[in-house]
């Protein structure tokens, strides 16, 4: 792994999801530096072999914004990464089809009167991993009020 991450490492910077696809558990470690200049390193590795070893799958340093707060698979391919971004217009939380090698912002919209928010990556049903829940807590100069958006579908769609 990367040896200038490792240098620097809390429990604050580890981020872990697990999925068994076929029988087969797989583990993911996110792992991030400390922001500096608004910056953070994100990077994703996989062990496939029971924590033998883990391999990079992506950095996404410059592809998820804001300062990570977890990660998620439902399965081997399906994952998120949920952020926090004040300054954004959009939920931070990024989606990934293909085992973690390229990530996309997942669209929701912040609703009007709310700042920004605090998310945390989904839940999904152990017994169904295309039913799930998302919390996402938004927050105004005069309220905090958390929404659960839930999904069918994998998390292709999400309804409040």
């Amino acid at each position: 792994m990367d040896p200038d991450l490792n240098q620097k490492m809390t429990e604050s910077n580890i981020f872990v999801a697990m999925a068994e696809t076929g029988g087969k558990n797989q583990i993911w470690l996110l792992l991030t530096s400390d922001p500096g200049a608004g910056l953070m390193t994100k990077k994703l590795y996989l062990s496939d072999n029971e924590l033998q070893s883990f391999s990079l799958v992506s950095d996404m340093s410059d592809k998820v914004d804001g300062y990570a707060s977890g990660v998620t698979f439902a399965d081997a391919q399906h994952g998120w990464i949920a952020a926090s971004y004040h300054d954004s217009v959009t939920v931070p939380l990024y989606r990934t089809t293909d085992g973690g090698k390229s990530w996309a912002l997942q669209r929701i919209d912040i609703p009007g009167g709310f700042k920004y928010e605090n998310v945390s990556p989904p839940q999904f049903d152990a017994a169904d991993n295309k039913t799930g829940s998302l919390a996402i807590e938004f927050v105004s100069d005069m309220e905090n009020r958390t929404f659960t958006y839930t999904t069918k579908d994998a998390g292709e769609h999400w309804d409040k």
